[in-house]
């Protein structure tokens, strides 16, 4: 993987989230999400193929905060930042 994007970024707490990343081979990997303690509060399987990728992912139940998104498979690993942000729905 030679590129990762994760958007929007900023993102209110239970915003599905669109994860791109570009590979030059395909493989099963894990989009995980850790707080900044470095504790694991979710994780996503996914199947990546060689060429551009496209997910949706909808983290739920997330403090306010800072987060690292990690895309990790077949000897890659890239980490992201995000921030989590609360909204009140009126």
């Amino acid at each position: 993987v030679h590129q990762l994007n994760v958007y929007p970024n900023p993102a209110a707490n239970g915003q599905a989230l669109t994860v791109e990343a570009n590979s030059n081979k395909s493989f099963t990997g894990q989009i995980s999400l850790f707080d900044n303690t470095g504790r694991l509060v979710q994780s996503f399987n996914k199947d990546f193929v060689q060429g551009a990728n496209r997910f949706t992912i909808t983290p739920s139940n997330l403090a306010p905060g800072i987060y690292i998104v990690r895309l990790s498979g077949s000897d890659v690993s890239i980490n992201r930042k995000l921030v989590i942000y609360w909204t009140q729905l009126l």
